[in-house]
């Protein structure tokens, strides 16, 4: 979620998602999307609105065929609120915990760990992560 996303990028990051996916030989990867809005200028409502419609827009893609992860300006009550209006906890990563689709287990990838392999693929031990993500406090917990 961002003002300025365009579908330039929004194909830049795809390309780079698949790249980064078939590294670590993690089976997902190719699809990225962009919302169009700048969070500072509305509200928490509005953020939350937009990310349901935008869940409930890509119910017939996901998660047969897309899977949303939190990025710029999304974080895990995003995520929550996007599995909900989906009707699907497999249809997005980074939400809390207590969504895990195995309750009781604990899932997902700590962040260390997450932050540590974007470190290391990128080579820089000194920024957040590589490809412009920064560390997330949630688990991801597909």
């Amino acid at each position: 979620m961002t003002p300025t996303i365009s579908i330039k990028e929004v194909f830049r990051l795809a390309r780079t998602k698949t790249w980064r996916c078939a590294i670590a030989e993690i089976p997902f990867g190719g699809a990225k999307s962009g919302i169009t809005a700048d969070p500072k200028r509305i509200s928490k409502e509005e953020k939350m609105n937009l990310v349901r419609a935008f869940a409930v827009a890509l119910r017939p893609l996901s998660p047969s065929q897309y899977i949303a992860a939190p990025d710029t300006n999304t974080a895990e009550d995003k995520m929550a609120a996007y599995a909900l209006a989906n009707g699907s906890l497999r249809s997005c990563t980074g939400k809390p915990a207590d969504m895990c689709i195995r309750p009781g287990e604990k899932c997902g990838v700590p962040p260390r760990i997450r932050v540590n392999w974007v470190r290391s693929v990128s080579g820089n031990k000194n920024s957040g992560g590589a490809f412009g993500h920064q560390p997330q406090r949630s688990i991801n917990s597909c």
